[in-house]
C-alpha cells in the first residue's frame, strides 16, 4: 500500500478472515485430541529447550528457530502453546492479505 493511503474494503475482509480463522483453529485445537503430532512435537520441543537449551539446539527433528520462538510460553502447558501458535498463524494470514491488497491483488484471495 503506497504511503498514507487508507486501508480499503479487501484489507478489512482480511481481517474478519484471520479473525475467523483464529476462532474456528482455536476452537477445534482445544476441543479435538491430536489430529497429528507436529504441532505435539513442536511444543515438545520447545518445552525440551526450555529445560536443556544447549542439547536441544542439536536435535534438528525439534526444528530450533521453532524451539526457540516458543521455548518461554511451553513450560505453561498444551493450551497456552495452542493460543499462541494460533495467534501467530492469523497474524500470517492478516499479514498475507495485506501484501495481497497492497500488491494490487486481492486481499480476500491472499487471506483466504
Amino acid at each position: 500500500m503506497p504511503p498514507g493511503a487508507q486501508p480499503g474494503r479487501g484489507d478489512r475482509d482480511a481481517l474478519w478472515i484471520a479473525a475467523a480463522f483464529a476462532l474456528v483453529a482455536l476452537a477445534l485445537a482445544h476441543a479435538l485430541p491430536f489430529i497429528d503430532d507436529e504441532g505435539e512435537l513442536t511444543w515438545q520441543g520447545a518445552l525440551t529447550l526450555s529445560r536443556e537449551p544447549v542439547a536441544t539446539l542439536f536435535f534438528q527433528k525439534f526444528h530450533p528457530p521453532l524451539a526457540l520462538f516458543y521455548a518461554p510460553l511451553a513450560p505453561l502447558g498444551w493450551r497456552a502453546f495452542v493460543t499462541v501458535h494460533v495467534a501467530v498463524a492469523a497474524l500470517g494470514v492478516a499479514l498475507l492479505g495485506r501484501l495481497g491488497g497492497a500488491l494490487g491483488g486481492s486481499a480476500v484471495v491472499a487471506a483466504g
